[in-house]
């Protein structure tokens, strides 16, 4: 912030998230406060609203953009790249769809999602295209993350390099780094918490092999017959999107869901969720969630069941 009052600009904080935290105002806020970001700790102020101004078309799909970002003609994107949890391509989750679904709040999430994985996959970049065309786009910062999600590295954008080469190379990094299981196969995954600052699924798609999209094929490994999760962590404020992915949940992550913000993600997304929102067996203890998952596990002798 300091080095952008040098630059002569007055920055404030805005929410980019669709329609992370429930899609209200309140909602994107507390999800900040969750990551430590807040007017005391990065000094300045934090704006959040869910009004947008509509600045194009990009193949067709109206391009959105959130209106405190709008009258002050310049947005910096700060955010991190990783691979996408609904495609692979060459632009993922980065400044790329910042720009394109997370500034755009739930009138860009619901048009860009309305596509499927193939439309994300071509609309992200074009529509952060777009805006950096506009003129709008001062820059950004990206992070790259290691395997347990240390900050590995800081790389600053400038606009004409955001969905492109740069950018791209970013994501190979970041995917290079990704935590991966050292099991191709396993019979029951206990997954100790679930959670929306872990992965936007809660869990990783690309970590545990299931996608769930109907019309897009499974990964081959890592095959996992049973996944158990126990508990939702603090900074997801109730929205346990991702649980369709797990066979088993304890009791306790099943109260933890606040139902109307984890449903407004889903639908908001459309089909890339409509599965990893269903809510799978929930066992009073987490203890019995385990055990279903190793009686369901499809092995006699559970003596060599393969379990992490």
């Amino acid at each position: 912030m300091a080095e952008l009052r040098r630059a002569g600009w007055s920055p404030f904080v805005v929410p980019a998230m669709g329609s992370h935290g429930g899609g209200t105002e309140r909602g994107q806020i507390a999800v900040l406060e969750e990551l430590g970001v807040t007017e005391q700790a990065v000094g300045a102020p934090v704006r959040s609203t869910l009004t947008v101004e509509d600045v194009g078309l990009v193949r067709g799909s109206h391009l959105f953009i959130d209106r405190f970002a709008a009258q002050a003609g310049a947005v910096f994107v700060v955010n991190r790249v990783k691979a996408h949890t609904d495609f692979h391509g060459e632009i993922e989750s980065g400044p790329s769809k910042m720009l394109a679904i997370g500034l755009g709040h739930v009138p860009s999430a619901l048009e860009l999602h309305a596509g499927g994985p193939a439309g994300l996959q071509v609309g992200i970049p074009e529509a952060a295209k777009v805006l950096v065309a506009k003129g709008i786009v001062v820059g950004a910062i990206a992070t790259v993350e290691n395997e347990i999600g240390q900050t590995a590295l800081v790389q600053g954008l400038l606009p004409e390099e955001i969905g492109e080469e740069p950018e791209m190379r970013l994501l190979t990094l970041a995917k290079a780094m990704m935590p991966r299981l050292p099991f191709s196969e396993l019979d029951a995954l206990v997954v100790q918490r679930l959670g929306k600052d872990i992965s936007g699924e809660g869990v990783d798609p690309n970590v545990i092999g299931r996608m769930y999209i109907t019309g897009v094929s499974e990964p081959e490994s890592p095959s996992i017959t049973c996944i158990a999760a126990l508990s939702l962590t603090e900074a997801s404020p109730g929205n346990a999107l991702g649980i369709g992915l797990t066979d088993f949940i304890s009791g306790r992550l099943a109260q933890a869901i606040d139902f109307k913000a984890m449903y407004a993600n889903a639908l908001t997304a459309g089909i890339v969720d409509v599965r990893r929102a269903k809510l799978p067996i929930v066992l009073p203890t987490d203890r019995l969630a385990i055990q279903a998952a190793l009686a369901s596990c499809g092995r006699r002798d559970l003596s060599n069941a393969r379990v992490m």
